[in-house]
């Protein structure tokens, strides 16, 4: 059970108030408060690693493009789609890869006249990481768009 940063404030105070009311033949009465905020912090970020174990993995799409326009060419400029993986992780690809091919035909029709791949890279992990490794071997790197291939996905198949 996945639980919110607000119901895991209420769930805290919920155990604070129970654990400090001390019940007798009179009825509940509260006791000494004593709120150690320390012990609290330590106590959420172990429920954190203990219960949260499931990672959300992306996988990223990537094509490294040469656009030329009427009056200049520009190099080294990358195109990413990103998309959580949902376990199939040959099929996640494909979709990214497929966000991609559409956005860079809309690039042709409205922006550039030729675009030219250099190169293409599916990877699992995020598309920032990525963009960081690859702008330490380009330095002149230049990232055209993030495309989010799960909102893009889910779009297409409304229509």
């Amino acid at each position: 059970m996945k639980l919110t940063f607000p119901n895991r404030i209420m769930l805290a105070m919920l155990i604070l108030v129970t654990s400090s009311t001390q019940a007798n033949e009179f009825g509940a009465l509260p006791g000494k408060l004593v709120f150690n905020a320390p012990l609290f912090v330590t106590s959420v970020k172990t429920y954190d690693n203990n219960y949260n174990n499931k990672l959300v993995t992306k996988v990223c799409a990537c094509q490294l493009l040469t656009v030329t326009s009427k009056d200049r060419q520009i190099e080294n400029v990358a195109l990413f789609s990103e998309k959580i993986n949902n376990g199939d992780v040959s099929a996640d690809f494909a979709v990214a890869t497929e966000v991609l091919e559409k956005e860079k035909k809309h690039m042709k029709s409205y922006f550039y006249e030729k675009i030219k791949v250099v190169g293409k890279q599916v990877v699992a992990t995020d598309c920032k990481t990525f963009y960081k490794q690859l702008k330490v071997q380009y330095n002149d790197l230049k990232m055209y768009e993030l495309l989010d291939a799960d909102a893009i996905s889910r779009f297409n198949n409304l229509n």
